[in-house]
């Protein structure tokens, strides 16, 4: 059957029929000639009766030819008790580990460094360049990946492997996602799952009555931009995301860019001067939590000390560790290590 829909697959591509009756040359490198003729002629109307007619009788054969093997199943919802776990994201795998779940995973994303047992699992790459063909020989009872993630949904529902969306947009999705995944597997690993989250929304709860009151410190949250070149530039923000606003709230900070209507926005020069923020958080999550570059990246920030005051009062930290940018299990390290830097701001 896997034969069959490939075949299909290939030959749907290379012949798709538009609504106005014309043909249309599809090939994945987009081999166009640049024309836009939706007439049909005959050489045309022939063609197309010879694929159509091809599909059908290839796709009868190989039914055939594969009636003694097991078709995916139509239904992709997953197991109880699942066995075998792709996760497709660094915060998804933490959390899955987390809850007892780590030897149970048999791929993962490529840029999971965290813990270090999943250096020795299969990875599947990464969110631009996921390898399905992996995933399918890896035969997984579930495929976890984020909610987000339309299109991967869909094609795990058209190749029938059973998957659960989970939400780490925010930390109410996370919280959410620690029972979404406990409820799935049951017995020890929702109690597990259960018991991380009531510590979890203990540690935040604490969180909020600590900064209650405290002066709101107004942050501009560098997540990307070119290091070590001399000058600040390709800078890109947490804008109106809600993950890192959260997190410096809990700190007892302020995203000076939570309105701008876009949640990663790439900003120059002169936006940030505008921002006129009191703290500048630069986020280098390296996987080896390396430093080397620390004092590069400040002279890159020094060369606008002039026209940015808290660039001159020595108010930029740089953040290499690696659960920075995750949004998973470890958040509370963020928010404990924003919260040491807001406070050594404080007048």
């Amino acid at each position: 059957m896997i034969i069959m829909k490939k075949f299909y697959h290939t030959l749907s591509n290379c012949l798709a029929i538009s609504e106005t009756g014309g043909v249309i040359a599809e090939r994945r490198n987009d081999c166009s000639n640049g024309k836009n003729d939706t007439r049909i002629n005959g050489g045309m109307l022939f063609r197309r009766v010879f694929v159509i007619w091809t599909i059908i009788i290839v796709t009868i054969i190989v039914a055939g030819c594969e009636s003694n093997i097991d078709s995916l199943p139509e239904n992709s919802t997953p197991p109880k008790n699942p066995e075998r776990i792709i996760s497709t994201t660094p915060s998804i795998t933490e959390l899955l580990f987390e809850i007892g779940l780590g030897n149970k995973i048999v791929g993962d994303c490529q840029f999971t460094t965290y813990p270090p047992e999943t250096a020795k699992i299969e990875k599947i790459g990464g969110l631009y360049d996921r390898n399905n063909e992996k995933i399918i020989s890896l035969n997984p009872d579930v495929v976890i990946f984020s909610v987000e993630d339309v299109q991967f949904e869909k094609k795990l529902s058209q190749l029938g492997i059973g998957h659960l969306a989970v939400d780490h947009r925010s930390i109410s999705g996370l919280l959410d996602s620690y029972e979404l995944v406990g409820k799935l597997f049951g017995g020890n690993c929702l109690e597990q799952a259960i018991a991380k989250r009531h510590e979890f929304e203990e540690f935040l709860h604490d969180c909020k009555s600590q900064t209650e009151g405290l002066k709101r410190l107004r942050v501009l949250a560098v997540i990307d931009r070119q290091h070590g070149t001399g000058r600040i530039s390709n800078v890109f923000i947490a804008g109106s995301e809600l993950f890192f606003s959260e997190v410096l709230n809990l700190a007892g900070g302020e995203n000076v860019a939570a309105n701008v209507g876009l949640p990663y926005p790439g900003i120059t020069t002169e936006a940030i001067i505008d921002f006129n923020p009191d703290i500048i958080i630069d986020i280098q999550a390296t996987p080896e939590n390396d430093k080397s570059t620390e004092n590069l990246s400040r002279a890159d920030w020094d060369t606008i000390k002039d026209v940015v005051p808290a660039i001159k009062k020595g108010n930029v930290f740089i953040i290499v560790d690696n659960y920075a940018s995750i949004p998973g299990p470890r958040i509370p390290l963020l928010i404990k290590k924003l919260r040491e830097i807001l406070d050594s701001c404080r007048d």
